[in-house]
């Protein structure tokens, strides 16, 4: 008999699945991506940090 999975467990699940759909997808739009997984003890980036990588990305889109 299967054992059922909790709400967190499916909600992992479908997270994990969307994420590898979307990465798929993109890669067959030629866009790559690296994967990574946010999880509740990862530091949050300061507001400096972010705005780099923004002006970085931007850079990049923009030539």
């Amino acid at each position: 008999m299967a054992t059922k999975l909790t709400d967190r467990q499916k909600e992992q699940f479908y997270r994990k699945s969307r994420n590898l759909n979307f990465q798929s997808s993109s890669a067959l739009d030629g866009v790559t991506i690296e994967p990574f997984d946010l999880k509740e003890d990862q530091p949050l980036l300061s507001a400096d940090q972010i705005l780099a990588r923004i002006e970085e990305v931007r850079g990049r889109y923009e030539q």
